[in-house]
């Protein structure tokens, strides 16, 4: 029975995409438009009151619809800010989930010319003390206290080194304890703790 040619390949190394078609792929993906990669806000969120400026855009509170919780949303008008993030949504789809980053809800790209068009990004809004702020009151926290911080941290930063990232920017100030009790690493802004985005993470 003829069983045709012999490649010489097998499945995997036939489907295994060379050096040169890998960089094609990712070339396209940059030179791709926002608006195409990313959905309109519309469907799923509700914009509120801004809460500030952060150096990225400004923050709003708001509404998203289909989790039915409150969110933070900063809008990034910014073209070459809009770029220079792409990666760090990437890094935050992948670590989104665990108990001790603040979460994630999505890209979004609105069209409009209006204040409020460009990249939206939502994430989870949390209020709470900072470490740095608990350290400013002078207050003795217990030794169980400092033990849970401290473990909810590490615990945090092994997630994201099991998924090939490292956060450079790990301090007091973007380690917050929730009204909940729990404990986050994020960002501040002002009242509000939001994503690990920004404050940046690297492949290794």
């Amino acid at each position: 029975m003829e069983t045709g040619p012999d490649t010489g390949q097998t499945e995997s190394s036939a489907t295994k995409l060379s050096e040169e078609e890998v960089k094609e792929i990712e070339e396209e993906d940059n030179i791709t438009p926002l608006s195409e990669k990313y959905p309109e806000p519309g469907r799923y969120l509700k914009l509120g009151e801004p809460i500030g400026q952060d150096p990225n855009g400004v923050v709003y509170i708001g509404w998203h619809q289909r989790k039915q919780r409150e969110v933070a949303i900063i809008i990034i008008q910014h073209q070459k800010k809009q770029q220079e993030i792409k990666k760090e949504v990437e890094i935050l789809q992948i670590v989104s989930g665990h108990q001790n980053i603040v979460d994630f809800y999505g890209a979004f790209y609105h069209k409009a010319s209006s204040k409020h068009g460009g990249l939206w990004i939502a994430t989870e809004l949390c209020t709470g003390a900072t470490v740095e702020e608990l350290i400013a009151t002078k207050r003795t926290l217990g030794e169980r206290w400092i033990a849970y911080i401290c473990k909810s941290v590490i615990t945090g930063l092994n997630h994201l080194e099991e998924k090939n990232i490292i956060h450079h920017d790990i301090k007091p100030e973007h380690i917050v304890i929730s009204s909940s009790g729990e404990v986050k690493i994020g960002k501040r802004h002002k009242d509000i703790f939001f994503s690990v985005v920004f404050t940046a993470g690297l492949y290794f």
